[in-house]
């Protein structure tokens, strides 16, 4: 009997873990899909140019006529767009080299502070009209909130007109943080400077009216000024979250598990109680006799197998807790783990447990007491 119920108590263990893990997974990937990111990515369409310094000379035309479709807002050229990989390098202020850093770099234009919704917190942005903001070592650039700090400034105002040396570029304005890659990270000191050799990716902020023939429009667009290469594109907001991919399938994996563990759980718990309820006829039946109505019995035979269920939520808290806590310590940015999620699951265990041991209890107590009672 030990052996039976103690292999029941591990099975409904193991399967409450697997639960609270699948509402943990789920939790935290809404939270990485639905948190601010610092930047719009709503409605932006990406158009992929690989190789873009061969495209130099014609991504301010493909730039000026896309800005003419009448479902197109902004447009903005860039180096990379988030969610995609940045180059980096180790930056030092030239004024004491003792201050340096190793800073994320991006090039963009003038337009993409608006494009992308980001608000500066002091100084300017880029401008294209200005010989200083584009070329030289010492021409215009943005850095971000987190590279304050690793330069011991503590205003964004303290950066502006501060030069970096190795000719990375005299600071004109600081920007407000951003998440450029995922929500697994910490944002980290970046870099933004105007480069047309290196553009390769054209943004453009959309309207939401008829986006199919608004795509055709702009494929023609971009097949009357570019013969090199294809029109290949993509939507921002499912492209970054394309970096929580493993967490998708963790989810939908764990959720397997979740519906496979309790069901082996509730075969086990249903053999047990089979088992048990038979060896307990006689005393059913003459319970009966003596007068127990169909709720006592019912619920004193649900009691008996409930109390081993309850025993394994018990169990599965602390190591649900503790397998969730590590897992969760791989972002930066994550839920807080709260007692509703080992509640629901502890609820979710009894109630497959009370339906699987109910109908076997229900039919035990209507039995007739003659027939329980009856010699073999």
């Amino acid at each position: 009997t030990w052996l039976r119920s103690g292999l029941v108590v591990l099975q409904f263990t193991i399967s409450m873990v697997i639960i609270i893990s699948t509402l943990v997974i789920s939790s935290q990937l809404r939270y990485l899909q639905t948190q601010d990111t610092g930047f719009d990515k709503e409605q932006l369409l990406i158009i992929n140019a690989p190789g873009g310094g061969v495209l130099r000379e014609k991504f301010k035309v493909l730039r000026e006529e896309f800005e003419k479709h009448h479902q197109v807002q902004e447009v903005s050229v860039t180096g990379s767009v988030p969610g995609r990989p940045l180059g980096n390098n180790l930056v030092t202020l030239k004024s004491d080299k003792s201050k340096s850093t190793d800073m994320q770099l991006m090039q963009i234009d003038e337009n993409f502070l608006s494009t992308y919704k980001i608000p500066i917190l002091a100084g300017r942005n880029i401008s294209e009209r200005l010989t200083e903001d584009t070329t030289g070592d010492e021409q215009g650039v943005l850095i971000n909130e987190a590279a304050l700090a690793q330069f011991g400034w503590n205003q964004p105002e303290e950066a502006i007109g501060q030069v970096f040396g190795g000719g990375w570029g005299k600071v004109i304005g600081v920007i407000k943080n951003f998440n450029f890659n995922s929500l697994q990270s910490k944002i980290v000191p970046l870099e933004l400077y105007y480069d047309a050799r290196s553009f390769e990716y054209l943004t453009l902020k959309l309207k939401t009216e008829d986006l199919p023939n608004t795509l055709a429009s702009l494929e023609s667009t971009w097949k009357g000024i570019v013969d090199s290469h294809p029109f290949e594109y993509f939507f921002l907001d499912e492209d970054y979250n394309k970096q929580y991919v493993f967490e998708q399938r963790m989810k939908s994996l764990f959720s397997g598990f979740s519906l496979t563990a309790i069901l082996i759980a509730c075969l086990g718990l249903f053999g047990l109680s089979t088992y048990t309820i038979f060896q307990r006829t006689k005393e059913i039946g003459m319970r009966k006799v003596l007068g127990a109505s169909v709720t006592d019995i019912t619920g004193l035979l649900s009691r008996d197998f409930l109390k081993w269920v309850l025993s394994a939520v018990l169990l599965s808290i602390p190591l649900g807790w503790w397998a969730m806590t590590n897992w969760l310590n791989r972002f930066a940015y994550r839920i807080e783990l709260t007692a509703g999620v080992f509640v629901l699951a502890g609820i979710l265990a009894l109630v497959f447990s009370f339906i699987t041991i109910f109908f076997q209890a229900f039919r035990a107590s209507v039995a007739n007491p003659i027939t329980s009672l009856r010699s073999e």
